[in-house]
């Protein structure tokens, strides 16, 4: 990537686009689309087809400009075009339906080879969750975008490197929250984590970039970025557990990443929750014995957030955990560990008088569900009842055959957070 810096009053910055500059048409019919999306009208595939083939060609004229660069204009105009499209979510329902999706993150990384370091560097620090939860980068001085694709994290020229894989995720300099909290943020406030493979695979090589090959552990030491990560491997797990067919070995990674973000964030609750979502998966792909192993880890996690409600006197919630807890170890046929949770969660709670209890609320009624998170408290909806990562999940409708637990050797299913390796994605 050159290391040059951009000159004054261009709109479109590119190192080898003539003048650096779009024209005044261009900028109408860029204006126009714009306009389309902001109002909430869903432009139709016509619209979006038009705007994608005069953007690149405006006439003969246009057609001879770019004959002498080489055909390089035409290449940067349909790069730049096709990400705008790709930057909403209508437009990337058009891309997926014309074919085209794939190519986003391709031509993303073409944009940002082409970027001078020093208008590189204010894009990225102006990041932004944009449509469907994707990371997206605005020219400074024209309503142009590019969404982030999973080739931006790679190991092509121009792709991010790790010092500004790390400052766009976890940066807080330029931001109030960073982009991996907010995201986090917005995945505990939704039901539906609306977005699409590439997004998702994205995001994978977004947090893989910010480790480079090296231990997961790596990725941070503050408690709000690992719980900001365990969350979003959370989403990112549900998402491929719906998948038509389902990559089961990713889905498994992805797991054990979570479980260790949560573990070294030090919160029990989700702790116990992943280990109980490894262990289904196990248990289901026939590995009866590492998914006992999985269950008891679990039930000791849970055994420690009902240690913590007790001591909080929020018995209410210690009692949620309590049952977790019992339940866990009962899939681990330890029923001996399950009667211990229950006879010192009895006893905790008989050593209370009434005056004790009655004034402490339920940890669900403290706040948002991500500044309950902050706190310890771990959310209870009925996440433990449904087989969301078994292969048989009813929302799995496909007969493709899939990989088994086999296929994973036990030295990976035993390895620990500070020694993982990198997220595949």
């Amino acid at each position: 990537m050159p290391n040059t810096v951009t000159q004054a009053n261009v709109n479109f910055p590119l190192l080898n686009y003539p003048n650096s500059n779009l024209s005044d048409a261009r900028c109408q019919i860029l204006g126009e689309l714009n306009a389309h999306i902001s109002a909430g009208r869903c432009p139709s595939d016509a619209v979006f087809s038009e705007f994608l083939g005069n953007f690149v060609y405006l006439g003969p004229l246009d057609a001879t400009k770019n004959a002498l660069c080489g055909g390089i204009k035409a290449r940067l105009l349909s790069c730049a075009g096709l990400c705008h499209i790709g930057s909403s979510g209508p437009g990337r329902d058009y891309l997926q339906r014309d074919g085209k999706l794939e190519f986003a993150g391709r031509d993303a990384l073409v944009l940002l080879n082409e970027l001078p370091l020093d208008i590189r560097q204010t894009m990225l620090d102006n990041a932004r969750l944009g449509d469907r939860y994707q990371i997206v980068l605005q020219f400074p001085d024209i309503e142009l975008n590019i969404p982030m694709g999973s080739e931006c994290f790679g190991d092509g020229q121009g792709a991010l490197t790790m010092a500004e894989a790390r400052a766009l995720l976890l940066g807080r300099d330029m931001r109030e929250v960073s982009l991996l909290v907010q995201f986090a943020q917005k995945m505990t406030q939704t039901d539906v984590a609306c977005f699409d493979i590439h997004i998702l695979h994205a995001w994978l090589s977004a947090i893989d970039r910010c480790v480079d090959g090296k231990a997961a552990g790596s990725f941070s030491n503050e408690r709000e970025d690992l719980l900001a990560l365990g969350v979003a491997l959370q989403t990112f797990a549900n998402k491929l557990a719906g998948g038509t067919p389902r990559d089961d070995v990713l889905l498994k990674r992805i797991l054990y990443q979570r479980r260790g973000a949560f573990s070294k964030a030090g919160h029990p609750g989700e702790c116990g929750l992943a280990h109980n979502d490894i262990a289904m998966l196990l248990l289901h792909s026939g590995d009866r014995d590492l998914a006992k192993r999985e269950f008891t880890s679990a039930g000791h996690e849970f055994d420690k957030a009902m240690s913590y409600f007790l001591a909080s006197n929020m018995i209410s919630d210690a009692k949620d955990f309590r049952d977790h807890a019992v339940r866990a170890f009962q899939s681990a046929e330890n029923n001996d560990l399950a009667n211990s949770v229950d006879v010192r969660f009895h006893k905790s709670v008989d050593a209370q008088t009434p005056d004790e209890t009655m004034p402490f609320e339920s940890a669900s009624n403290i706040g948002t569900e991500w500044e309950r998170m902050m706190r310890g408290i771990v959310p209870l909806e009925l996440r433990l009842e449904g087989d969301k990562f078994s292969p048989y999940d009813d929302r799995v409708k496909s007969s493709t055959p899939r990989l088994s637990m086999d296929a994973i050797s036990d030295d990976f299913l035993d390895e620990l957070f500070e020694n993982g390796d990198a997220l595949p994605t």
